[in-house]
């Protein structure tokens, strides 16, 4: 278990092993999930994760660039926008500057937008704690990088072209979507 932010919500079919029944810190509620068809699928999630952003994209560019103000001037909890450029999804501030990259194992969750996008945390990274075979391409020897809080919410139809922003409540790169998503589109556009 994580930290919680502001609250923690614990669910279980029966008793929990930490949190026993009759503890006044603890709020009990019945819930029945909504089954209906038609009703609304729930927001997709990501947390703070090393596994989803590129480790290592500060510390390869050089002390000019753009992305080491831009992490410098933030904080956990600000706003942030995320970007297609070709062949990589981008992390902006809120003025427009690349301050991380998403890794290349990071999949835009398919069938779904991107809602709202906030630094979750920013952590101090070292050339060392990379993998040795890529040390080279690293230009100093530690830098701060961003680790995103992302919401997407359930998708339109809708298509955004590839080279543009990805803001709230902009539908997700084409790629991304469904044949079926993809041909509906298409055929809607048509019409």
């Amino acid at each position: 278990m994580t930290r919680a932010q502001k609250s923690l919500v614990v669910m279980t079919s029966g008793e929990h092993a930490l949190l026993k029944a009759g503890s006044t810190s603890v709020l009990r509620r019945q819930i029945r999930p909504d089954l209906r068809p038609g009703a609304p699928r729930p927001g997709v999630y990501q947390l703070p994760d090393l596994k989803y952003s590129d480790l290592s994209f500060a510390g390869r560019q050089s002390d000019r660039h753009e992305v080491h103000g831009a992490i410098r001037a933030s904080k956990a909890g600000d706003p942030l926008t995320l970007e297609f450029r070709d062949p990589h999804w981008e992390l902006l501030d809120r003025f427009g500057r690349v301050f991380g990259r998403m890794s290349k194992s990071w999949q835009h969750p398919q069938g779904f937008i991107f809602s709202s996008g906030a630094i979750g945390a920013i952590v101090h990274w070292r050339k060392s704690d990379g993998d040795e075979k890529y040390a080279h391409y690293a230009r100093r020897d530690a830098w701060e990088t961003v680790l995103p809080e992302l919401v997407f919410s359930p998708e339109s139809g809708k298509l955004v072209s590839e080279n543009s922003t990805v803001r709230p409540e902009t539908p997700t790169a084409p790629e991304t979507m469904s044949s079926a998503d993809k041909s509906a589109t298409s055929s809607d556009a048509k019409s």
